[in-house]
């Protein structure tokens, strides 16, 4: 009865974990690494320069990341999105297999990691993705069992054959193999602290194991570029930033914090300091919080970590195993109701990427007209360029996408957004002549005086003043994103047959105004209306690209 009691639990956390782990994928870079996949395949050869962007072509670029998306490739070119997204989910369940592990190894009851299994999914929820990150969370995890086994004298760890093997794929994969080298030198300072025989040679090992990449010092060069760009990237880019409060998909991480806080207080006892997940528990949980991308490797350590130290050093009171059933299943019913609601709006169980993270529409719309735009210098979102340069090259060449190559861009973008002024400079110095700006609801206020003489304030959305109609036609607008064309970059016919004079997005109340003054016939508003629906039902059959 209690193993079938036990199984039911097990089924409770496995529904309760679904939502982590079928969320779509929304990771825009995967677009770029497929590029990059696409490119390697083509020349046999891994890219040495940029050949997607127009500001950085030509340059050099280390393609750290070569490996995985090799995999990525492979896994395209089996199943598409679909397989991708299992590629997720396969690797996601395999990092919990090694907290799975973990719990087993400090001998936790099959309850406790039943209730882990939700734990887990609530922490990973917010990186719940496909990115390199995930190849440096298994190896990590790996890693971490392998050192607690030889800490608790079940076994001999990893020695400096596997050690100098797990390092050189791992290079490859992702640059997350700093953290591994840090987790090696933590166990073995903690060893020598304790009065064992430190394993340094595994860590030699590791490290040479490192420079088994086709860039050589270059991997590193890399990561050192990326801790320079650290700034930067904290200020313009969300998930490089400090973790919210007020998010609720951080909130696991909040509550895995003041838990390891708690766990670790308890497990110190005179003579008795269990260091090496004591200082692994406070380094990354400062890092997490620090840097939200790195609140991945609290999750895979800190939940096991913080159970383990738990148990040893706090016995729970023995309940009725009737009970203690009862009270998993009400814990990780919690659990479901709270990964439901916070992937309610995620296209979860519906899609195996979210489109609405791209401006598919436009870029259906860039496409069709290649021939009189793609000679223009583009301007896009970072996000966005992996996606259009991979559905739209070689014939355009991006502004910039997700690579470290265009991290120096981030803070002339943000000061250009400062202002109209600043953003129409930022425009005509870089001499771009197709822009392809957010559809978002940021308004500017302006008056407007009517024929009796009195005036009315008008809310008009953000393009009026950053993108003056003198100098740019709107040639295509969806719920994504605005395509602005610069009136001397095209043909008078090209822009007659395509600009939106009349109708634009988020500026009903000017429009009413004008059609109340008379200056334009109604006829004129209700052919582009036609026009525009026409066209985006065209551009939506053209597809995605998958």
């Amino acid at each position: 009865m209690k193993a079938g009691s036990d199984r039911l639990v097990w089924a409770a956390a496995l529904l309760a974990a679904l939502p982590c782990l079928a969320l779509p994928l929304t990771n825009t870079d995967l677009f770029w690494h497929l590029s990059a996949a696409r490119a390697m395949l083509e020349a046999r050869a891994l890219p040495a320069v940029d050949w997607l962007s127009w500001t950085k072509y030509g340059e050099a670029w280390g393609d750290f990341e070569w490996l995985s998306q090799l995999v990525y490739g492979a896994s395209w070119a089996l199943g598409g999105m679909k397989a991708l997204w299992s590629l997720k989910v396969i690797v996601l369940s395999a990092s919990f297999v090694l907290v799975d592990r973990l719990l087993r190894l400090h001998g936790l009851a099959s309850l406790w990691r039943a209730c882990a299994l939700g734990a887990w999914a609530c922490l990973m929820l917010p990186r719940s993705d496909l990115r390199p990150d995930l190849f440096s969370v298994l190896a990590f995890g790996w890693l971490l069992l392998r050192l607690e086994e030889r800490r608790i004298g079940r076994g001999q760890g990893p020695g400096p054959a596997a050690c100098g093997a797990l390092f050189a794929l791992w290079a490859n994969l992702h640059g997350g193999y700093p953290y591994g080298l840090a987790l090696l030198a933590l166990y073995a300072a903690a060893e020598a602290f304790e009065g064992r025989r430190p394993r340094w040679t595994s860590l030699g090992a590791a490290v040479a194991g490192t420079f088994a990449h086709p860039l050589g010092w270059g991997s590193w060069t890399v990561l050192v570029e990326h801790a320079a760009a650290m700034d930067a990237l904290s200020r313009n880019i969300i998930e490089w930033g400090p973790v919210p409060l007020g998010n609720p998909w951080r909130w696991p991480h909040w509550a895995l914090a003041a838990a390891a806080i708690l766990a670790a207080g308890l497990a110190v006892k005179p003579g008795k300091v269990p260091a090496a997940p004591i200082a692994l528990l406070a380094g990354l949980g400062w890092a997490g919080t620090q840097h939200q991308r790195l609140g991945v490797y609290f999750a895979q350590a800190g939940l096991p970590l913080t159970l383990h130290l738990l148990r040893s050093s706090w016995t729970p009171p023995a309940l009725d195993p009737r009970r203690a059933r009862a009270g998993a299943l009400v814990f990780l019913l919690a659990v479901a109701a709270f990964l439901a609601w916070c992937v309610r709006d995620t296209g979860v169980f519906r899609h195996a990427f979210e489109e609405r993270h791209l401006p598919t529409l436009a870029t259906a719309f860039l496409a069709r007209e290649r021939a009189a735009l793609a000679g223009e210098r583009l301007y896009n979102l970072w996000q966005w360029g992996g996606y259009l340069g991979w559905r739209l090259g070689p014939d355009y060449k991006v502004f910039e996408d997700g690579r470290y190559l265009f991290h120096d861009l981030l803070d002339e973008e943000e000061v250009a957004t400062r202002s109209p002024e600043a953003w129409r400079a930022f425009l005509d110095r870089r001499r771009i002549g197709v822009a392809l700006m957010p559809n978002i609801p940021s308004t500017v206020r302006g008056t407007r005086k009517r024929a009796d003489g009195t005036e009315v304030e008008l809310v008009r959305p953000y393009f009026v003043t950053f993108m003056p109609r003198e100098s740019w036609a709107l040639a295509h607008f969806d719920s994504q994103a605005l395509v602005f064309v610069r009136r001397s970059a095209v043909e008078r016919s090209w822009l007659a047959a395509r600009e939106y004079r009349f109708i634009r997005p988020g500026d009903g109340q000017a429009l009413g105004e004008a059609l109340r003054a008379g200056d334009f016939p109604p006829s004129s508003v209700e052919a582009e209306l036609r026009r525009h629906a026409s066209e985006a039902a065209s551009l939506a059959a053209a597809g995605i690209g998958w």
